[in-house]
């Protein structure tokens, strides 16, 4: 099958309502959970509006993280937004901020930075929402021949046990 440049978009690519409408999409071939991270010595085991009564919550500004924090712990916490991802992971590294809300992937990628040694996961992964947390392969609208095939390449990869090898050699933990 002769695939053109535009014909698919592998991209971490969120499977959503408006999308749907001018795409299609393969199964997820991977998922992400959303986390806080802490400085290893914050003696906070998870987070709760108990846990972080007065200390100072970081994220990306416009993102659903932003969202969550404003409406799960503005007037318990300090929520304070950054740029990037990355600069909020540097304000807690910096202790300028206290926990950083984020996808574990993100959230791994820093604390395997020279940074990001002094942070940890706090606590369990939470679930924000449930369509970002899929990401799928995006497919030219109509062409489900490719979607099926690319599919049907996921499926056998998982099955005969490629799938897990790539993840084991780039995570510690199951990104599906």
């Amino acid at each position: 099958m002769t695939m053109r440049m535009h014909d698919a978009i592998i991209a971490s690519m969120s499977k959503t309502p408006e999308r749907e409408r001018q795409a299609e999409f393969t199964d997820p071939y991977y998922r992400t959970r959303d986390v806080f991270t802490g400085r290893s010595d914050a003696g906070v085991s998870h987070i709760s509006p108990e846990t972080v009564r007065g200390k100072i919550l970081t994220t990306q500004a416009g993102t659903i993280y932003a969202d969550y924090l404003r409406d799960r712990y503005q007037g318990v916490a300090t929520v304070r937004l950054t740029k990037t991802i990355p600069d909020a992971f540097a304000a807690v590294a910096g202790r300028e901020a206290d926990f950083a809300l984020s996808d574990n992937l993100s959230a791994f990628q820093f604390m395997r930075s020279e940074a990001g040694q002094s942070l940890d996961i706090i606590g369990a992964p939470i679930s924000i929402n449930e369509i970002t947390e899929a990401s799928h392969i995006q497919v030219r609208k109509g062409n489900l021949r490719l979607r099926d095939s690319i599919n049907a390449a996921l499926r056998e990869l998982w099955i005969d046990g490629t799938y897990h090898k790539i993840n084991a050699r780039y995570f510690p933990f199951d990104i599906y």
